[in-house]
């Protein structure tokens, strides 16, 4: 698997899931270019570590007791012990994507449901907060929970709880990271038949 690097949130190092998956498809597209460019050695060897590096996330980034994709592992600098982190990330939904694991594949339907289930925002706006007990803007909270009050976060209201929260809409849309309606974002069908890089 790759080195350790930073998350998507460019906050923790680990060996994150996500950036395995994008390691994966980085590496399939050079086994293609390289073909493409009548390379045949490099494109197989490519495309030999490509498939190295899905079995290798087929046997470290499952959990085997919940049968969910795992964040990242984290390893002390000579890798001597190791710690698994099971927070729900919302980047884990794009894996499938990325062509690691197929979008009907057991354990990425259930870690999909699980993102639902944990990281879908309850509100009038929607949306999928970026990871569980997330720090970034903690501060910004509900309207419903303020009554209509922004003056913490540096917004202002300029009404009631309800029409400050039609105004304010885009800027709480840059507080939920992956804003999007629940049903185009996690539609079975949306994840079924959508191509992955392959």
């Amino acid at each position: 698997m790759p080195r350790p690097g930073f998350d998507i949130w460019e906050v923790e190092r680990g060996v994150h899931t996500y950036t395995v998956a994008a390691v994966y498809a980085g590496l399939l597209a050079s086994a293609h270019l390289a073909k493409h460019h009548g390379d045949t050695d490099h494109s197989r060897l490519y495309r030999r570590t490509a498939q190295d590096v899905a079995q290798a996330a087929r046997d470290h980034l499952i959990d085997k007791n919940t049968g969910l994709l795992i964040r990242s592992i984290t390893c002390d600098p000579l890798e001597e012990n190791c710690s698994i982190d099971l927070t729900m990330d919302a980047s884990l939904m794009y894996v499938w994507r990325l062509g690691l694991l197929p979008a009907d594949d057991p354990v990425m339907e259930a870690t999909v449901n699980t993102i639902e289930e944990r990281l879908w925002i309850d509100s009038a706006v929607g949306g999928i907060a970026r990871k569980e007990n997330d720090w970034y803007h903690r501060l910004i909270i509900l309207y419903q929970e303020i009554h209509g009050s922004y003056q913490h976060s540096g917004l202002h209201n300029t009404g009631s709880a309800a029409g400050s929260h039609r105004e304010h809409k885009s800027t709480w849309a840059g507080y939920l990271i992956m804003l999007t309606k629940r049903d185009s974002w996690l539609n079975r069908r949306t994840l079924i038949t959508a191509q992955p890089y392959r």
